[in-house]
This record gives C-alpha cells, structure tokens and sequence, in this order.
C-alpha cells in the first residue's frame, strides 16, 4: 500500500510517501512551516490558517508525486494549542510549544506554570496547551466564541476530513497536560480544581483509528505526536534509542515493563505501550543560534548561506583537537525544570579560543544536553541496542554521530528516512487501512 504522511513542524512541513509492504521511500518533500507572528518577546505563535495552507499544499504536491496514495497519516508539533468556534475554525493563532506566558509571574508569587501545577497536582511547564490556556482564561485573551482548543496536527487533520469538533490520540492529548496515562482520558477532576472547563478539550480517543476521510476519499488516520511517529519511523528495532534533535531535541526508548524511571516523562506511545522521554528545549536550534553567529561575522567580509556554513562547521569541528578544554552548556533556552537556566561557554583559554573548538564544544554540548535522561534510563536499555540520529540538525550535521556514538557508549547510526516523523504517520496510516 502507499501511503502519505505529513509532518507539522516548528520550523517546516514535510512530506513523505512510503511502500507500506517494504518500507521504500517513494517521495520526501519540505516546506516552509507556519509564518511566525510579532508578539511579546515571550510569545510562540504562529498563522494557524497559514499551517493548513501549507499542509494541505503539501498533501497536493505528494499525490501529484505519487499518484495512487491510499491513505494520509498527520503528526506535528506537540504542546501547542488553537482556539476554535463551533464550526471548527481557527480564531487566532497557534500558541506554540515554545511560547513563554506560563514562565510570567501570576498575582500569588508564582510563575502562571507553577501556580497551574499547584492547583491540578500535575508537572506544568510554559509551552504546555493547558498552561498557555490557563494564562490566557486568567488575563482575557480566550477568543470570543471559542468553545474548544487542539493542537496544530489534530487542528489540519479535522479541517481536511471536515469536522467541527476536535479528537486528539493520547501522544498530542498528554503533550497539552493534565492528563491521566492510566485512565486514557484528561483528568476532570484536576481541571475542576485549576477552574479549567472540561468541554473546551478535545475528545481523547483510545488507541489508533480513523479520523474520516478527505473531500476526495483519502483515508485520515488520527494524528500521533512528533515524537511517537518519529520514534516509529526511525526507530527499527525494539532495543533502540532515538535521538531527535530538530528545533529541539528528545531521547526517547520503549518503556520496561517495571514503567518509567524518576525523572523521565512516560508518552503514550501506539498499541498501548509507552516511550520513556527526556527532553530539552534547545537541541538544533542550538547550532542554528552558533550558525548565525559565524554567519554575522563572515558577513563582514562577505556572504555565507546557511547550508554552507554548516558544512564549514562540521569541517572545524572534525579540525578540534579531541580534547581542547573548551565546552558548551547548550541551554540557551533554560530547561522545563529550570525555566531561568542559560547556556554557557567555559574553560576558554588562550589555545583553544578557536572556531574549530567552539563548533566541536557546541555538537558535544547538545548530546551532553540529553545524556543525563540517558543515565537515567535502565541498564537493560542502556546495555544493548543501537542509538538512531533523527531530524534534520542531525541530518545538517551528520558529524554529530561520531560524537553522540562516543558520549553514549552505542553504535550510532542515522535515520534512513529523511523525514522521520512523515515516515512514521505514513506507516501508521498503511497500517489502519
């Protein structure tokens, strides 16, 4: 079977069409993702019109690519949400996972996050759908006429099936918060104590289905998280671990049986098992940021794209000295835990102030980021297994491996799909069909 998916990005909207029966990949595009809004500089929101324009643009271009495609599987961004009326459409923006409303300080002395977490009894960080909807019932900025919210994949998925009322699969429904994994369901009674009203969530649907069918017939399964489908098309074997490293980044492995260890996050995952997740907010963007950087200095002298100066990077990083003395703390965007955390370059001396040290501090800094999670998994995943790079920093930055392979202590191999999340929705669109 062919079949197509879609992935909602933070910073682009890819494509894939796969073989299902093989595994092939038949098509792999990428787009521009939403147009980014001028807000607060705390603010994350991004033209929910222009997302389902350009996802639906894309689902045009993959069939005039490859005609015959059966069936349509949609991830995205996770944590974010939009507002929506009683016909479904957006009013307003999508407030996206990297907005910061929920780090302001509310009237009790506590962050809007915090106070959110004191309330309902769950881990509430900024960015989470249920803590920007919080701030939001308690400043006045709830659109008029909203009468539900869902995040961006669940958001194009309703639209191209032409549905009014949201459902979201429990990978996007626990990315908005308060939701309880054993029950399957948001947890009212929490949302009653935070004052939040349970008739504005999407409906939580259990396990994988079907969400309907487009104007045309194609087949729509219910979106999963970027980070469950991503897992899900790289990810070949039960015994690996996933590193994603896109805007952000995430280390991910199948739960144990004996459940998630302190300090990791359980996901939903797809047929009722779970991923153990840590996470960090900087990951690509880090280099990206480091990227800039050279750019803005270079252009003193003259032009440098994007795409080549990450190759001149990789080329100095494998330059450094394996061991300069100079390192990157890659926090350069705090960390859920702590929100106020910044990066930090240290043990600059007079040898190894070079950019060939810098870029090869900062490739190590972004694994060095998730390595703690990593630590915190069981001897049983840490033992055995490959470690799979996915996203396109780790495709832009392909040295990178050596180092993750080093830092990690595993074999470290690249994704074989470009577009790993789209890979993975395709998948489980073949699947359900």
């Amino acid at each position: 079977m062919l079949a197509a998916g879609i992935d909602i990005g933070t910073t682009t909207i890819s494509g894939a069409v796969l073989d299902t029966e093989s595994g092939r990949l038949l098509c792999s595009l990428t787009s521009p993702g939403g147009e980014k809004l001028e807000g607060a500089p705390w603010a994350g929101e991004q033209s929910a019109d222009d997302i389902l324009k350009k996802a639906s643009r894309m689902l045009e271009r993959l069939r005039e690519a490859v005609p015959g495609t059966a069936a349509l599987g949609l991830t995205g961004q996770m944590h974010g949400v939009v507002y929506l009326d009683r016909e479904g459409r957006a009013l307003g923006p999508l407030y996206t996972w990297e907005d910061g409303r929920g780090d302001l300080p509310a009237p009790g002395g506590l962050s809007w996050a915090g106070e959110l977490a004191a309330l309902s009894g769950y881990e509430a960080a900024t960015g989470y759908g249920l803590v920007t909807h919080y701030y939001n019932m308690k400043n006045g900025l709830v659109p008029p006429g909203a009468v539900s919210l869902c995040t961006a994949p669940d958001y194009v998925a309703m639209r191209l099936c032409g549905l009014e009322k949201p459902r979201t699969h429990a990978s996007l429904a626990a990315s908005l918060g308060l939701f309880d994994l054993d029950a399957g369901s948001f947890d009212h009674a929490a949302l009653a104590r935070a004052g939040l009203p349970a008739d504005m969530l999407p409906e939580a649907v259990r396990g994988e289905a079907l969400l309907g069918e487009t104007a045309g017939g194609l087949p729509v399964a219910l979106p999963i998280g970027d980070n469950q489908a991503g897992f899900l098309g790289a990810a070949g074997r039960p015994d690996d671990v996933l590193l994603n490293l896109g805007t952000s980044s995430q280390l991910s492995a199948l739960c144990p049986p004996s459940g998630c260890p302190e300090g990791l996050e359980p996901r939903p995952y797809i047929g009722g098992a779970r991923l153990m997740t840590g996470a960090g907010l900087c990951g690509g963007s880090a280099l990206r940021l480091l990227n800039g950087f050279l750019r803005a200095v270079c252009s003193l002298a003259g032009e440098v794209g994007e795409a080549e100066m990450y190759g001149h990077m990789q080329r100095l990083a494998e330059a450094a000295p394996r061991d300069s003395g100079l390192s990157a703390r890659t926090t350069f965007r705090g960390t859920r835990e702590h929100p106020g955390l910044r990066g930090a370059i240290e043990g600059l001396s007079m040898d190894n102030f070079t950019p060939e040290a810098l870029c090869a501090a900062f490739y190590r800094g972004v694994c060095e980021e998730l390595l703690p999670s990593y630590r915190l998994m069981p001897e049983s995943t840490r033992g055995s297994g490959r470690l799979v790079l996915c996203g396109n920093a780790a495709r832009l930055n392909r040295c990178i491996l050596g180092c993750a392979g080093e830092l990690f202590a595993r074999p470290a191999v690249l994704s074989p799909y470009p577009e790993d999340a789209a890979a993975g929705a395709a998948k489980l669109a073949g699947a359900l069909v």
